[in-house]
């Protein structure tokens, strides 16, 4: 359902702006294109994008393999030469570290605070009780023999005796490692339930035995992170199993007895086998948070046997039903490994944590069954509510709902719908009501309307409205007071962006609070200021808050700067008109925006620095470069999205100039290299310019064709290879650079006519 307030900016743009009809027009009989095959792009993904930095611009990402939303992701976690900066290793790995701690089992991608990297397994030649710390246990990598692709990692270590392999594959609960040791009778593997990664903590657990073989594990430890912490950390239970029974083994503990309390106590176990004849170990873990049943019936479900090869084919299968349903044709080597990239990560999170029998941790402590369907936590959501959950709509519809019953669930147990929900319970991570958005672009689309309903989830999340922070002055003056609550203006437009999208959803449910609702949708106009043309922070009485400078990050903007928030408000188009006088004004100042970061960035030659205009490495203006087609200006949107796919993005470990954030900034590469861009929450697509020539696009249960003959010759052409799109048409009818879900959903073609 289109919204009211954006049905009336659409058409005050088409006729007033763009003079484009809404009928087809009458056009010479277009030739057969000869267009590049589309073709799928597994093979393509680069899993060490992101894994580096350069500057500040960390992508927080990891290179070992993970099913679609599963659990176990085992990967290497990394150390320093001297030292090992938690921002640098929040995912617990730093491409440039000469030294690997373990491979632990639970990793985020992207995320900006460290958190998980629990139960290691690391191999040895020999024993010594040094190699119960991290310090001893530490092996150096050999940086040559590291690679990695979809569903597969492999490294070398150095040990006196000669080389050790470490491999990984993975199901969805449960890991499977393939260790080639030099030729040895005294190879171990060490089990580490206290490995964490910088600013994890280890608060206790159990592990044992299964049998007097030695052959099978089975414990448990407690995890706190930055984030998990807030909840009480998270306990994680593990099963492994190893493929031969080792010739020795034994535990430890602080007292080895086995039952620990104290906060950074160590707890492992280590297994030695003769490796002289027959140099390979695998060993199966499988991973649970319900409880040790779980656990050991997820490595069962996920790893019958010990067949290496088949596990990783089956993982490269589960990610074939992602690739399948994104094709492109056409394009360059390097553009085509970063969108292949760029897609790949943003179907690493959430996380699903329903075990292989049903069962889940729900976040009131009780261990339910989910009938049907997944419970699904490690939701950023301020994150990901822009690029990556539009994203679902399209390609995930079925996966997008099981996230919409997970966070109704938890609203059932905690009496809010939660910000940053991460393993089973809330952090209150970031600012704002992002699962609105989530809730009405799904639902917008038909997703969740059976199995959760509109008029609930507006319910829902209406009663945590009233829970927001600052959210006295918010409703009653319509702004958030800078003194009563800090971010104040950031406060204010992401409640505004968020209410547009709660508008939508009482529209749909024919709630006849959607009125009320839209009207508080304009709160973020009350911020403006005519006399600088910014938005700034008022307090109770009114009065701007001074000292005030646009261009500093200052409390009252989260992570960010006036100017970056200048642009926070996508979803009221002709609010810009308005204050700006109109909206010519509004896009001379956005050009400005663009110029001085791009200006800032050419000057220092650091793309990863965070600027004082525009910054991509963060959220609250990464949709900025579209704000321009908005606006009514499609050809300065195919500049600026064209600048930033071209000089923010990359391959290898410094592609990234940013977090990640569950794939946040790797969904908005696909968006933007298809050609188009949604407004989160409401039912809008911006558009920019394909980088294909061709493109097939799963859209919920049909393909949908890109198609942008001639592109590539003209970008080849074109000044500073931004191409000149003269229009752009679905199934024949030309098209203003802003569409909506109606017109996209049962289309066959859109296709971009180019110079």
């Amino acid at each position: 359902m289109r919204s009211p307030l954006l049905a009336a900016s659409l058409a005050s743009l088409a006729s007033a702006l763009l003079g484009c009809p809404s009928e087809p027009v009458a056009e010479p009989p277009t030739p057969a294109d000869d267009l590049p095959t589309p073709t799928s792009l597994r093979d393509e993904v680069d899993v060490f994008v992101g894994t580096g930095f350069a500057g500040i611009g960390i992508g927080s990402t990891f290179p070992g393999p993970s099913l679609p939303f599963g659990l176990a992701r085992p990967g290497p976690d990394s150390h320093g030469e001297t030292s090992t900066p938690a921002p640098m290793h929040c995912s617990g790995y730093s491409h440039g570290d000469p030294f690997i701690t373990g491979f632990s089992h639970l990793h985020f991608n992207g995320m900006g605070v460290p958190d998980y990297g629990m139960i290691a397994l690391m191999p040895a030649v020999g024993w010594d009780d040094s190699k119960r710390t991290e310090e001893g246990m530490r092996l150096r990598k050999d940086p040559a023999t590291e690679a990695g692709a979809v569903g597969w990692y492999g490294v070398d270590m150095a040990t006196d005796a000669g080389p050790v392999r470490v491999e990984l594959t993975t199901g969805e609960r449960a890991a499977l490692h393939r260790v080639t040791f030099p030729s040895t009778d005294d190879a171990w593997l060490i089990l580490d339930l206290s490995h964490t990664i910088p600013e994890v903590d280890f608060l206790g657990g159990e592990l044992a035995p299964v049998d007097d073989s030695g052959q099978e594990w089975a414990g448990r430890g407690h995890l706190a992170g930055a984030y998990s912490r807030r909840h009480g950390g998270e306990e994680v239970y593990v099963r492994l199993r190893v493929d031969r029974v080792p010739t020795e083994f034994a535990s430890w503990s602080v007292e080895d007895t086995g039952g620990l309390d104290d906060p950074g106590v160590a707890l492992g176990a280590r297994l030695r086998f003769d490796a002289t004849s027959d140099p390979v170990v695998h060993a199966a873990v499988g991973i649970s948070l319900v409880d040790a049943d779980g656990a050991l019936a997820n490595l069962e479900a996920d790893l019958p046997g010990f067949d290496f090869e088949a596990t990783r084919a089956a993982a490269e299968a589960a990610w074939d039903t992602v690739f399948d349903t994104v094709e492109v044709g056409g394009g360059g080597a390097e553009e085509r490994a970063i969108f292949a990239s760029s897609l790949y990560h943003a179907f690493l999170m959430p996380s699903t944590l329903t075990d292989a029998d049903g069962r889940y941790p729900s976040f009131s402590g009780e261990v339910r069954t989910a009938d049907g369907w997944r419970f699904m936590s490690d939701m950023s959501l301020w994150d990901t509510y822009r690029t990556v959950h539009p994203l679902y709509d399209l390609l995930a519809p079925a996966a997008e709902e099981d996230m919409l019953r997970s966070l109704m669930d938890m609203y059932g147990d905690v009496g809010k719908v939660p910000r940053w929900p991460l393993g089973t319970g809330t952090t209150g991570g970031m600012i704002g009501d992002s699962a609105a958005n989530v809730f009405a672009g799904a639902m917008t689309r038909g997703i969740g309307l059976d199995s959760v309903g509109a008029q609930a989830a507006l319910d829902a999340l209406e009663d945590t409205a009233t829970q927001r922070d600052g959210q006295g002055t918010y409703f009653d003056l319509g702004y958030v007071a800078a003194d009563m609550s800090g971010g104040s203006v950031s406060r204010t437009l992401e409640y505004a962006w968020n209410d547009a999208a709660l508008a939508e959803l009482a529209d749909l449910a024919g709630d006849p609070r959607a009125d009320a609702i839209r009207a508080r949708s304009l709160h973020w106009r009350n911020h403006w200021d005519p006399d600088t043309a910014h938005l700034r922070a008022r307090d109770s009485a009114g009065d701007f808050v001074e000292p005030w400078w646009p261009d500093v990050q200052l409390g009252d903007y989260v992570e960010g700067t006036a100017w970056q928030y200048l642009w926070m408000a996508p979803h009221d188009p002709d609010g810009y008109a308005e204050l700006f006088g109109d909206h010519e004004a509004a896009v001379a100042k956005l050009t400005t925006f663009f110029r001085a970061g791009r200006a800032e960035i050419e000057e220092s030659g650091q793309p990863s620095f965070p600027t004082a205009y525009y910054w991509h490495g963060n959220e609250p203006d990464i949709h900025a470069s579209y704000m321009f087609s908005l606006l009514g200006r499609h050809d300065l949107t195919v500049q600026w999205s064209r600048w930033v796919e071209d000089a923010l993005y990359g391959l290898g470990p410094t592609g990234l100039v940013g977090n990640d954030d569950g794939g946040t900034l790797g969904a908005f590469y696909v968006w933007s290299a298809l050609g188009l861009y949604p407004v989160a929450g409401t039912d809008t697509y911006l558009l920019g310019a394909p980088r294909f020539e061709h493109a097939t696009v799963w859209v919920q249960d049909h393909d949908l064709a890109i198609v942008a003959p001639g592109l590539e010759a003209a970008v080849a052409a074109a000044d500073e290879g931004v191409v000149t799109v003269l229009r752009v048409e679905i199934d024949g009818a030309v098209v203003g650079p802003v569409i909506t879900w109606d017109q996209l959903r049962d289309a066959s073609e859109l296709r971009f006519v180019v110079e």
